[in-house]
């Protein structure tokens, strides 16, 4: 593939092959809302001046767009300013009214009256801005400048401390909206906001090819912010939600090159190998790759295990799971012989009271990320590509499972998915252990002679 090459002395240009492109660096406070950091368009041609003359106006374009993403991070709070201006000057001007209703037996009527007392001075100087807005910005501009000061519109950043706390997720899950809700922040700085204004964001995030369920999940965090508000009454409760009933069109067609992939069976004893061959011994990733292996656990499952949490009942030793990514997650699973040595070994060695001991925990609460860093150097190591991650593990224990003639709903109760149909997702107890070891023992990464 050509590579980019920028002739010298011509801005904004760059040549590829042949042909020439416009080219341009996203200032970085506004890097989110084009969801790269250069900006390029080809300008189909292959003659300079061509180029420099369509370049200056697709540049140009450019950058007025990002005068107008900065434009509108700066429109709520010079609005949200004047509001907590005006409402000062209020409560000062009824203070002073007050007094001069007791001097003088009654309110001011006159406008001289008025300027001896030196109430409404800001309010002149709010006209006068709201004037300044309306011929350098336009009447729009200035509507809604208005309606956030006036209280007509709310500033979108106003309830989301509240919002968050409100939700039941997990730390990640949490810190993915917020990130959401600070783009829409960027992009519309007061609610509500037309239809029309949202469709118009989704083509443009279709634009910069971003996937389709990144846009969804951002839209969705939306959708639900937007609920909240009405839910509280801090937006009108009879008015449709904007982020509602979009029609997505980024789709892409389905490619075996994205798509994680299972590793072989023959692939999981040559990771648990390389694991234990490591020239820095690592028996936590050892250990974290084969129980995995032997249960279909995920990797934040295995790093939150305690030693309490290996339990026996009727004779039978498992891993009871109490704290799980779904609800589906949370569940007993037999602990298979081929594993039980390695249990037993990692309760008497324990120091912490975890079965892999001494890992760090980040911010999010997350025990198992730097098992899964030490993963992916091994990973590489052996040749992997990065379709290839921890949880592709999961896939090949699925896959064991459906090799050996496992149903879909008890494979689910063993990796802790969603168990399919009314009678078995609802009403079902699911399986007892025993029947559980039965399934376990099936995975096998070692042909029988």
């Amino acid at each position: 593939m050509a590579k980019w090459k920028k002739p010298v002395g011509r801005p904004f240009l760059a040549l590829r092959g042949h042909t020439y492109y416009a080219r341009l660096t996203v200032p970085e406070d506004v890097r989110e809302f084009f969801g790269k950091t250069e900006l390029w368009q080809t300008l189909k041609t292959k003659n300079l001046k061509d180029a420099e003359y369509r370049a200056s106006r697709i540049v140009t374009e450019w950058k007025a767009q990002i005068e107008t993403y900065r434009g509108n991070v700066g429109v709520a709070h010079r609005a949200l300013e004047w509001r907590k201006i005006l409402e000062d000057e209020r409560r000062k001007d009824a203070v002073l009214i007050e007094k001069y209703k007791r001097q003088h037996g009654k309110k001011p009527t006159y406008a001289h009256e008025f300027d001896e007392l030196g109430v409404g001075t800001q309010r002149l100087a709010y006209t006068d801005e709201l004037d300044r807005i309306y011929l350098e910005e336009g009447p729009d501009a200035m509507a809604r400048f208005a309606n956030i000061v006036e209280g007509h519109l709310l500033p979108t950043p106003t309830y989301v401390e509240e919002y968050l706390f409100s939700l039941s997720v997990e730390p990640r899950t949490k810190q993915q909206r917020e990130h959401h809700l600070d783009l829409l922040n960027k992009r519309f700085p007061a609610l509500p906001v037309k239809r029309s204004d949202v469709t118009k964001w989704i083509m443009e995030m279709e634009q910069q090819n971003l996937a389709e369920n990144t846009i969804k999940a951002r839209i969705g965090t939306c959708r639900g912010y937007f609920e909240f508000l009405q839910r509280l009454d801090y937006l009108n409760p009879d008015e449709a939600n904007p982020f509602e009933g979009h029609k997505f069109t980024s789709k892409r067609k389905a490619s075996k090159q994205d798509l994680r992939q299972a590793f072989e069976v023959s692939d999981v004893p040559r990771l648990i190998d390389a694991a234990k061959n490591k020239r820095r011994k690592d028996p936590n990733l050892v250990a974290a790759i084969t129980i995995a292996a032997y249960t279909g656990m995920r990797r934040e499952e295995i790093a939150r295990l305690k030693v309490e949490h290996v339990r026996e009942r009727d004779g039978i030793r498992f891993f009871d799971i109490i704290d799980a990514k779904t609800k589906a997650g949370l569940r007993n699973v037999p602990v298979h012989s081929e594993i039980m040595e390695l249990v037993v070994r990692l309760i008497e060695k324990s120091t912490d009271g975890y079965l892999l001991p001494g890992e760090s925990v980040t911010k999010n609460g997350e025990r198992g990320d730097a098992i899964g860093k030490r993963f992916k150097t091994l990973r590489d190591g052996l040749g992997f590509d990065g379709r290839y991650v921890f949880h592709s593990i999961r896939k090949t224990v699925s896959t064991l499972f459906e090799r050996a003639g496992v149903s879909h709903n008890e494979a689910a109760e063993i990796v802790g998915h969603e168990k399919t149909g009314m009678t078995y997702g609802l009403y079902s107890a699911g399986l007892d252990l025993a029947n559980k070891r039965k399934i376990i023992e099936k995975l096998c990464y070692f042909k029988s002679d």
